[in-house]
């Protein structure tokens, strides 16, 4: 996977763009030593695949992986209490919402048409080991 801070978490008007030398790449290795036995070296051809990837049988990537784990989540709960015939006394809305980190938008929509009296949002936090996180920001 290539890295770069998510846009929410960068410090706006202080930060260099992409390029070669800030740029990096995760193959799902924790140390050098096994980066090497993975037969990865400078000059390692490397392309961007675009789906889906375990790295290194530790680790899952994929574009939009953040909200599709959300989604997976609340379709589980959804799905048990179907299974097991619970019965609630209130009308549930299950919403997987969308652009988070960049102002709430499908969040907001969908609450100023259901208006509920209540919400439980889930979301995932950041990998603070990746390279240019602020580790004590972007963990909270």
């Amino acid at each position: 996977m290539f890295g770069w801070p998510a846009i929410h978490v960068r410090d706006a008007g202080k930060e260099e763009a992409p390029s070669l030398k800030n740029i990096f790449i995760g193959i799902g290795a924790e140390s050098k030593k096994e980066v090497e036995a993975m037969g990865v070296h400078v000059g390692t051809v490397a392309t961007f695949q675009d789906e889906l990837i375990e790295l290194n049988k530790n680790y899952l990537t994929g574009r939009a992986l953040d909200n599709r784990m959300g989604g997976y989540m609340i379709a589980e709960v959804a799905r048990r209490l179907h299974e097991n015939k619970k019965k609630l006394p209130f009308c549930l809305y299950v919403v997987n919402a969308v652009q988070e980190e960049i102002g709430l938008r499908g969040a907001e929509m969908i609450s100023r048409r259901l208006k509920p009296d209540l919400a439980i949002c889930t979301d995932v936090t950041h990998d603070t080991q990746s390279p240019m996180y602020n580790k004590k920001k972007a963990a909270t």
